[in-house]
C-alpha cells in the first residue's frame, strides 16, 4: 500500500470547499501537473474512496492537535497519479513514498492540524490533482467542533488598591467541558499554597454553564506583599482520567493589582522619587517649604514623632490636620532654612537627609533627601543682573 503523507498547518475557519471544481481552486489544465498527456483510448486510473472524501472529525480542544488518514484507491487500469494542489489554508504534499498508485491498490493521504484560540465550528480541506481524465481534482476535508475542554472564570482576579497588611481573598471557578472526571490539585509551587480551598460547584451551576465538571478555588494573597503593582500566577494541576489513563496538565490562575504604600509625602517640590528640590536660594534670603505626611491605616495614637536632618541649622514643625478618611492620619510638615544659612551647595552624596520618625508599625522612618544650594552674595548679584 503506497502511502501519502499531507500535513495541513493552521485552523482558521473555512467552509463550503467540499464540493469546490479544480477550476475555482487553481484554473488551467490539471494534466500539465504530469509529463503525460490523457488519451481516452489507453488505459487510464479511476479515482475512488475508501470511506468518504469528507469526515467530520467531533470536538477537539483549543490548541489541541488532530489528524485523519483518508484511503484512496484506484479501480482504473492505469497508475493513479497524485500531485499537490492548492488548498483552503497553508498546505503542503510532503514525504511522497510514491506518487503513483498502482490499478487495484489503495494510497492514504494524512491530514494533521492544529487547532487556534477561536471556538465554534471548523472546515478545512485541500485539493489534490490526479490523472484521472474524469475527476481530474479531489478534495478532502475534516469538518468538526473546537471546543476549549478547560474554561476559568473569571478570566483573572483584579486588587486595584490593597491597604498595606491587607490578605487580598478572591475566588475562580475552573470548569471542564469535555471530561466529567477532572479533578483539582495543588501544585509544588510556592504561590500554589496561597490556594484556600477547593470545592466542587453546585449541580444547577454545572447545569447553567454546559458544564461536565467544576470546581471553586479560593484563593488569599500573602498580607506582606511590598507596595507597588503586582502580578501572579497561582499553577494548579488539572488531573483527567482518559482512555489513555490519568492526563495531567497545569492551567495558571492570573492575579493582579496594586499595594498602597503604607505612607504617601506630597509637597510642591517633592519628586517620586523622594528627593526634595528646593533649588537655588539666594544669599540671605533663605526658604521655608510645607508637606504633607500621610500615614494609612493608622488610628489617632499613631503621630509623627520627630524630625531630623544633619544640617543644625534647619528646623522642623509638625501638626496634625484633618483628614477625609478616618483610617488615615494626616501631618503638615514645616522646613525651614533661616536667611543666615551658611553658603554651599547640597546635591547628591552632599544632599541634606531629611527622616522623618513616627510609630507607626510599617513606617517607622520615612526618609527624603533634600537638594539645594545656598549662594553666595556674588552670585545672587549675577543672578539678578
Amino acid at each position: 500500500m503506497n502511502k501519502f503523507l499531507l500535513v495541513l498547518f493552521g485552523f482558521a475557519a473555512c467552509f463550503g470547499i467540499g464540493s469546490v471544481a479544480w477550476k475555482t481552486l487553481g484554473g488551467g489544465d490539471v494534466t500539465s501537473a504530469f509529463a503525460e498527456s490523457i488519451d481516452p483510448n489507453v488505459p487510464h486510473p479511476c479515482v475512488g474512496y475508501v470511506g468518504s472524501p469528507d469526515h467530520d472529525f467531533g470536538t477537539m480542544d483549543v490548541n489541541a492537535q488532530g489528524s485523519f488518514t483518508f484511503r484512496i484507491s484506484n479501480s482504473g487500469n492505469a497508475p493513479l497519479k497524485l500531485d499537490e494542489g492548492p488548498s483552503s489554508c497553508q498546505c503542503t504534499l510532503a514525504d511522497l513514498v510514491d506518487n503513483a498508485i498502482p490499478p487495484g491498490e489503495i494510497g492514504e493521504v494524512e491530514l494533521t492540524w492544529t487547532t487556534q484560540e477561536d471556538s465554534g465550528k471548523f472546515a478545512q480541506g485541500v485539493t489534490i490533482w490526479t490523472n484521472d481524465p474524469e475527476e481530474p481534482a479531489i478534495v478532502l476535508r475534516v469538518t468538526g467542533d473546537v471546543q476549549k475542554s478547560i474554561g476559568i472564570a473569571p478570566h483573572e482576579l483584579v486588587f486595584p488598591n490593597s491597604t498595606p497588611g491587607e490578605a487580598p481573598t478572591g475566588e475562580f471557578s475552573v470548569y471542564s467541558f469535555m471530561n466529567e472526571s477532572m479533578r483539582i490539585a495543588r501544585t509544588s509551587d510556592e504561590k500554589s499554597q496561597w490556594i484556600q480551598s477547593i470545592e466542587l460547584v453546585s449541580e444547577q451551576e454545572l447545569a447553567e454553564q454546559k458544564a461536565l465538571a467544576g470546581y471553586r478555588i479560593k484563593v488569599e494573597l500573602p498580607a506582606d506583599q511590598e507596595a507597588g503593582y503586582f502580578v501572579h500566577e497561582i499553577p494548579i494541576a488539572v488531573i483527567s482520567e482518559t482512555a489513555d489513563g490519568e492526563e495531567r496538565r497545569i492551567e495558571r490562575l492570573p492575579i493582579r493589582g496594586t499595594v498602597q504604600s503604607s505612607f504617601a509625602v506630597f509637597g510642591r517640590k517633592v519628586r517620586s522619587d523622594g528627593i526634595l528640590k528646593l533649588g537655588f536660594l539666594p544669599y540671605r534670603q533663605g526658604a521655608h517649604e510645607e508637606l504633607t505626611v500621610v500615614l494609612r491605616e493608622a488610628d489617632e495614637s499613631v503621630e509623627v514623632q520627630s524630625v531630623e536632618c544633619p544640617l543644625p541649622w534647619i528646623s522642623f514643625s509638625t501638626t496634625r490636620r484633618p483628614s477625609e478618611r478616618t483610617e488615615d492620619q494626616v501631618f503638615r510638615v514645616e522646613i525651614t532654612i533661616p536667611e543666615n544659612a551658611p553658603v554651599g551647595a547640597h546635591y547628591g552624596d552632599g544632599g541634606c537627609l531629611i527622616e522623618i520618625k513616627t510609630n507607626h508599625p510599617r513606617a517607622p522612618v520615612i526618609r527624603l533627601l533634600a537638594e539645594f544650594a545656598v549662594l553666595s552674595p556674588g552670585v545672587r548679584a549675577k543672578l539678578h543682573n
